[in-house]
């Protein structure tokens, strides 16, 4: 059972090509692609609930389905840029920062052709480089200019974290990612429509709880949400919608915190 929590299964892939380092730094330039598995014609439909009517939100027979994905498939082309070591500049060799530049797209989405342009500065240093043991502090600080024809919200989307903890080639690794600007992900014109439900306000701080879409218990109790008599109906669906959004609904939280566990070979 889908715990609501992941993303429809895929596979991503990636090409890229590290040029030699040189008096201008050393540069990578690439692109990767991904793809959803198990893909279903239902997919085709609108995933925006806003072209629906109210009292047909949230219902499995029309056309904002509750498998509802977003993208079936986009891809992305980037640039790293380290910068050269500078004399009279020694943070820089210190920090080794590096500017990347992404821009991806799709060409579904409901037809909104949803982009992103994304420019970031990051910045680590390896403390006991080429011992068994060594540790890597690092931050990166990302720039997010959405592009559609519905909104283009443009502002800071993450400061990133990381500390690196390396035995060999095993590695553990702590993350948190701050976002000062929630209403960067206020929006279902980027990030679709989860599960196939939508806040309607865009400017509200909330969005889906995917842990409230699937599952047995969540389905029963969004079908009472829409065919309930207990529920008054003045005709255009609002109060439905009202309680549906009061159950569905969350708080974008600003800071995330995860762990990952490595190992990496080189041949």
């Amino acid at each position: 059972e889908q715990n609501g929590m992941k993303r429809a299964d895929g596979l991503s892939y990636a090409f890229y090509y590290t040029f030699e380092k040189t008096s201008w730094g050393k540069f990578t330039v690439g692109t990767w692609f991904y793809n959803t598995f198990h893909k279903n014609p239902s997919y085709i439909s609108t995933p925006l609930g806003g072209f629906n009517s109210l009292a047909a939100q949230g219902i499995t027979s029309s056309n904002n389905t509750s498998n509802q994905i977003t993208r079936l498939a986009w891809q992305e082309y980037y640039i790293f840029w380290q910068l050269p070591e500078i004399s009279f500049l020694p943070f820089i060799a210190y920090l080794t920062p590096t500017i990347s530049f992404y821009t991806q797209m799709s060409q579904e989405n409901s037809g909104l052709a949803a982009g992103k342009n994304y420019l970031s500065l990051y910045i680590s240093h390896e403390y006991f480089k080429e011992d068994f043991f060594r540790i890597t502090p690092a931050v990166n600080v990302g720039y997010a200019m959405s592009n559609n024809i519905v909104d283009n919200r443009y502002g800071i989307q993450d400061i990133t974290s990381s500390l690196t903890f390396y035995f060999g080639k095993f590695f553990i690794k702590g993350n948190h990612v701050y976002r000062p600007n929630l209403y960067m992900y206020d929006t279902d014109n980027y990030y679709g429509a989860t599960g196939g439900y939508v806040n309607r306000n865009t400017k509200d701080g909330l969005i889906v709880d995917p842990s409230k879409v699937n599952g047995p218990l969540n389905q029963f109790i969004l079908d009472q949400i829409a065919s309930s008599p207990l529920i008054p109906d003045a005709g255009d669906g609002s109060l439905r919608q009202m309680v549906r959004e009061s159950y569905l609904l969350q708080k974008i939280p600003a800071h995330l915190f995860w762990f990952s566990i490595g190992f990496s070979h080189s041949f």
